[in-house]
């Protein structure tokens, strides 16, 4: 059976592209062991089968699968622990998950604060 070549659509990651690939019967491994039916969720989960058809579902699921492209694609946001800075705008929001900012500043953002170096210099008020 032929599936032809992929589609604008299409939402698996190319090689190379540095998408994370996560091994599921690993995953499935660490389920803890308990009940009848703990045991056989987790007999399940490391099935060849199973495992096949969730990452099926995933890969063609726009809510879980992304292209890397989505990820970071918002050059001028900077994600930092006290919200996502606009560089532009020199504003900070809320973080929002819609972003895809993968990445965060060590440390957080604070607008007023003042800057040592900036507040010497002649006839400018660069500071708020």
């Amino acid at each position: 059976m032929d599936i032809g070549p992929p589609d604008e659509g299409d939402r698996r990651p190319l090689p190379g592209s540095g998408a994370q690939q996560i091994d599921p019967t690993e995953l499935a491994r660490e389920l803890p062991d308990g009940s009848q039916q703990k045991k056989s969720f987790k007999r399940n989960s490391m099935s060849v089968t199973e495992i096949s058809g969730a990452v099926r579902v995933a890969e063609s699921d726009p809510r879980v699968s992304i292209q890397a492209a989505e990820l970071d694609a918002h050059p001028e946001r900077l994600n930092s622990p006290t919200g996502v800075v606009d560089l532009h705008r020199g504003t900070v929001t809320r973080h929002d998950a819609s972003l895809l900012l993968t990445r965060i500043t060590a440390h957080g953002v604070q607008i007023d604060a003042p800057h040592p170096g900036l507040g010497c210099l002649p006839g400018r008020d660069l500071q708020r």
